[in-house]
This record gives C-alpha cells, sequence and structure tokens, in this order.
C-alpha cells in the first residue's frame, strides 16, 4: 500500500494530513490512558476524581459506530468497517481494553485498539464517531445477534439494549463503582423484552476530533478525563453503584458532563473524554502527547 504525506510549509504549526490511495485499508488506532499513563490491568492510578481516589479497573469496553474520516474542506467520508466476525459488524466496533490480568481476572485476554476498515482517496485531518450502538441494532435479541453485539457482558435487556461503555473499578478502601453508559427510559416499556420505539434519554455521545492524522496519530480515551469531577469513592443512597445512567443518579452527572451529553436541566456541552494523540504511532508508550 502505497503512503503519502504532504507538509504545507505555510501551516508548519499544523497537523499533517494523510493522502491516501482510492479505497485504501484504513486502521485507527484508539489509546486508552489514565492521564498521561497507559490503562492497564492491575495497575493503580491515584489522584482520580474529586476525592483524589486511587482505582484499579475490573472491566474496560465501549462501542462506537458512523465511524468517519474528515477532510481539511470539512467532508466527512464514511469508513467502511472490515466485517471480522469478531469485533465489527456492521456500521459498530468493539474497543476492548482489559486483557484478563490482574484485578481483570474474571475477563479474557483479547484485545481491541483499533478500527479497521477502508476509506477513499482522500486527504484527511480529522475522525468523527458515535460512542454507542445504533438504535436500529440496540433493541434486538442478543441471542440472535453476530459478534462483537452477542457480547453478554456488554448487555441490559432487549428495552434498555447495550451498554454503551462499560468501566468497571475498585476504589481503594470503597465500594465498586462503575460507568456503565447505555439507553434509558425506553419506551413502550411492558417488560424487558419489550422493544422500544424510542428512548427519552438516548445517551450517544457524538465525537468530532481535529487535527488527526490516522497514519501517525491514535484516537485517545483518557479515564481520568472522564471521572475528574465525580467522586468514586463514595455512591448517593438508595442508587446503583456508580453511575448506570439514571437520571435520578447524581453519581452520573459529572460523567455525563465529561462526555459532553444531556443530565437533568443540563443540556449537555463538549465532550472532554477523548482527544488526539499526535504521534502516538511512534510513540515508545502508544500514548503520544
Amino acid at each position: 500500500m502505497t503512503r503519502f504525506l504532504r507538509m504545507s510549509s505555510v501551516l508548519a504549526a499544523a497537523v499533517v494530513p494523510a493522502v491516501l490511495a482510492a479505497q485504501t485499508p484504513v486502521r485507527l488506532a484508539v489509546r486508552a490512558t489514565v492521564g498521561d499513563a497507559p490503562f492497564a490491568c492491575g495497575r493503580s492510578y491515584a489522584g482520580i476524581g474529586k476525592a483524589s481516589s486511587t482505582i484499579q479497573a475490573t472491566e474496560f469496553k465501549f462501542f462506537v459506530h458512523d465511524v468517519q474520516l474528515t477532510t481539511r474542506d470539512g467532508r466527512a467520508v464514511p469508513v467502511t468497517l472490515t466485517q471480522d466476525g469478531l469485533w465489527q459488524n456492521g456500521s459498530v466496533a468493539l474497543l476492548d481494553f482489559e486483557d484478563g490480568t490482574g484485578a481483570c481476572s474474571n475477563g479474557n485476554a483479547d484485545l481491541h485498539d483499533a478500527i479497521e476498515g477502508t476509506v477513499p482517496a482522500g486527504d484527511y485531518t480529522g475522525v468523527r464517531f458515535t460512542l454507542g450502538v445504533p438504535f436500529d441494532r440496540n433493541h434486538l435479541d442478543l441471542t440472535a445477534q453476530p459478534s462483537p453485539l452477542s457480547l453478554t457482558r456488554m448487555f441490559w435487556a432487549w428495552n434498555s439494549g447495550y451498554k454503551f461503555l462499560r468501566l468497571d473499578l475498585k476504589p481503594e478502601g470503597a465500594q465498586n463503582w462503575v460507568v456503565h453508559l447505555g439507553s434509558t427510559e425506553c419506551t413502550p416499556t411492558g417488560s424487558a423484552t419489550t422493544v422500544p420505539t424510542a428512548c427519552r434519554w438516548a445517551n450517544r455521545a457524538t465525537v468530532s476530533l481535529d487535527g488527526f492524522n490516522p497514519l501517525q496519530d491514535a484516537i485517545r480515551f483518557d479515564v481520568a478525563a472522564l471521572l475528574q469531577g465525580a467522586d468514586v469513592s463514595t455512591n448517593q443512597p438508595k442508587t446503583a453503584a456508580g453511575c448506570m445512567s439514571g437520571q435520578g443518579d447524581g453519581d452520573c452527572a459529572a460523567v455525563f458532563d465529561a462526555l459532553g451529553l444531556p443530565f437533568g436541566a443540563a443540556k449537555g456541552g463538549t465532550q472532554r473524554v477523548f482527544g488526539v494523540a499526535r504521534g502516538a504511532l511512534a510513540a515508545p508508550d502508544g500514548t503520544g502527547r
């Protein structure tokens, strides 16, 4: 595969675009970090959230869909995902950073830290995607779905659908604290197997990152940024552990704010969890800067 990079002398400080041949395979690397440190099962991270807690993770996965690369002139070009029969199916991809070691011993060793597909020829300087599973695939019979939508650990019930993001934590000296992001207040309800026609709170975060070169950079998910305003050492009484997306659970307020999602009277804004790890593909630890 021939790859070309073009640098503008006028825009020396700007990102170098990636000029790709027609229908070129593309691999969009995704790096999980906790602040400046790479994410790893079994590793402890201090200074997390409002209470500066020390945490270990026991689970970390999330779905994305509607993946696009953007050009310098603002066009959004869909990435046709590779149908690998395991991590990617249709327009949905699962990213998995839990490797079955340390505190993640209930998991497995398989990891998936890239979105793979093809794109037409283009001069690409950005990436867009949506965190979550699209509505038309979110409320189907789990037992009839192909991988990765067959993963039971990422599913609630037909009515509520999938956990778009699952991050399970063990804070030091405190009870388990989790972030399970998914759609809520889906109607009609009736039962767990009632297929809804709408969900009041969709809870799908749209991410748009400029200054992204798919040949050099990685998409970064910063766990510390997700939890920056949350207190993972405590839990709101009479609610699920951590945040399970309920509008009555105050532990979700800071998490939703970080993802740019509306919560209660807050309308939502710009997400600050995902970013560009520039030069990550060449950096020794893979995190970039």
